[in-house]
């Protein structure tokens, strides 16, 4: 179905305590087997330590920080690229996320840095060749203010963002302007608002040669906040919004990727693209079909 889309990559996010299980290997297996085969590009990205998810997984600054281990994480990425050193439809997404915690933002982006660099680095030494996807601190507003003027000393990095406009109306560090207009039905505005927005948060970094890729982002009319009122909150216009990053992201050239392709009831909180029945297209879901 993804290929009858004309989707040319997926993001397979992993979590690095199952690789120890043959069952799961084998299904990764399986899954980037049949996406080469169809022509699909299959970004590996490390999601999580535990299979358990928890609230802000507060674990990243602490890892990235080298406070707690960070051989997990290492191990993983040494496995991953020895098991697809020869098959160039993967690609490495180093790291979801790397979220900054309560560390101050210098220290958290030099060591982020660093951590990024051996491991692209270990990457290269047994796949030279690997396309290495490299995403920026979440959450600080800066977005990729620091790889401009640091960038990897290494090949074929790509650098990687995400971002939500129910996120960033709602999420107490945001509240972007571009979002409070979608949101107030300000359209005309507001996209002119949200195009500067993302250059301001990533493009510019084309105008330096160094590439982008819109790794994350996604749609949907309820957003709830996890970790603090545990309400449901409308997101008006949401697919207005979502098609007008459809249309400056083509405007750019930009490879996107949108979260997240599983079957999810519209009208509650999640950002699926398939209905209930986990094999139609839901609207969202529809909205993608016609913009890829």
């Amino acid at each position: 179905m993804i290929k009858q889309l004309g989707a040319k990559i997926i993001r397979l996010c992993l979590v690095s305590e199952l690789t120890n299980r043959t069952d799961y290997l084998e299904l990764v297996d399986t899954i980037v087997t049949l996406s080469a085969d169809a022509g699909i590009y299959v970004a590996i990205s490390f999601m999580r330590i535990s299979a358990e998810w928890t609230p802000g997984e507060t674990w990243k600054p602490d890892l990235i920080m080298n406070v707690t281990s960070q051989k997990p994480l290492l191990d993983f990425w040494d496995l991953i690229a020895t098991r697809f050193r020869n098959q160039p439809a993967v690609l490495y997404s180093i790291f979801n996320e790397p979220w900054i915690g309560n560390y101050s933002r210098s220290n958290f982006t030099t060591a982020w840095y660093e951590l990024a660099l051996i491991i692209a680095r270990n990457i290269h030494a047994i796949n030279s060749k690997a396309l290495i996807l490299v995403g920026t601190v979440s959450g600080d507003k800066k977005r990729m203010l620091y790889f401009d003027e640091h960038p990897l000393p290494e090949p074929n990095i790509v650098y990687v963002w995400h971002d939500y406009y129910a996120n960033d109306l709602y999420k107490q560090y945001r509240r972007f302007q571009y979002a409070l207009d979608y949101s107030d039905g300000n359209l005309s505005v507001a996209r002119v608002e949200l195009e500067q927005f993302i250059q301001d948060a990533a493009l510019f970094m084309l105008d330096l040669d160094l590439p982008v890729i819109m790794e994350e982002m996604g749609a949907t009319p309820a957003f709830y906040d996890r970790r603090d009122t545990k309400e449901y909150y409308p997101v008006p216009y949401w697919d207005v919004e979502i098609q007008d990053r459809y249309a400056i992201y083509d405007k750019y050239k930009l490879t996107w990727i949108q979260w997240i392709w599983q079957r999810d009831t519209l009208t509650k909180d999640g950002f699926g693209l398939l209905g209930d029945d986990g094999v139609t297209l839901n609207p969202r879901g529809e909205l993608l079909a016609a913009n890829i």
